[in-house]
């Protein structure tokens, strides 16, 4: 899904309506640290179950066959 400028003003309008100027920063910088939080536990997840591995490998061949 992909957000374009004008999309994403109208968002940040209506919520600067809804929420009020002093608690929007609050607002953006919990669902920063959240989605922070989200990137960090599927790395580790990730890593856990060894698909980062299989990514890797699977790029390796990606590559070496681009450049075949």
């Amino acid at each position: 899904m992909n957000i374009n400028g004008f999309e994403l003003i109208i968002i940040i309008a209506v919520a600067l309506m809804v929420f009020g100027p002093k608690e929007l920063p609050k607002i953006g910088n919990t669902i920063g640290v959240a989605v922070r939080e989200f990137r960090k536990a599927s790395q580790g997840f990730t890593k856990e179950l060894g698909f980062d591995e299989i990514v890797q490998e699977e790029s390796k061949e990606v590559i070496k066959n681009k450049q075949a």
